[in-house]
């Protein structure tokens, strides 16, 4: 399995979850190796709401038991090292063009953003 290895690669927050909750799919687990890997020499952003969704996510996997509290604090700090960019654009300027963006291609509109930041 490979990913383009022209540009910076754009990780959504399910990517990232999938780095400290094993994936049932082997395809999914190979996947989230691979990207893993790739950031020792590759680029990576993610959109500046990346950071709440994936609290968002940590804390919910806490409270569902998924993840213990020493797990998510070690896997915050090892977020906190990888060589990821984060994009601070602002988002309300460019709402009607995201909503276009996820009616265009069925998606929600915070998968829109992270195809218009691709």
């Amino acid at each position: 399995m490979s990913l383009s290895s022209d540009s910076a690669w754009v990780i959504d927050a399910s990517m990232a979850m999938a780095w400290v909750v094993t994936r049932q799919s082997l395809q999914e687990r190979q996947l989230a190796t691979v990207c893993m890997a790739g950031l020792a020499d590759r680029d990576a952003v993610v959109p500046d709401f990346w950071h709440l969704e994936l609290a968002n996510s940590l804390n919910r996997g806490e409270r569902a038991g998924v993840l213990l509290p020493d797990v998510v604090q070690t896997f915050s700090q090892l977020l906190d090292s990888l060589p990821i960019e984060t994009d601070t654009s602002a988002i309300a300027p460019r709402r009607q063009a995201l909503q276009q963006l996820a009616r265009r291609h069925g998606l929600s509109a915070y998968d829109a953003l992270y195809l218009d930041l691709a």
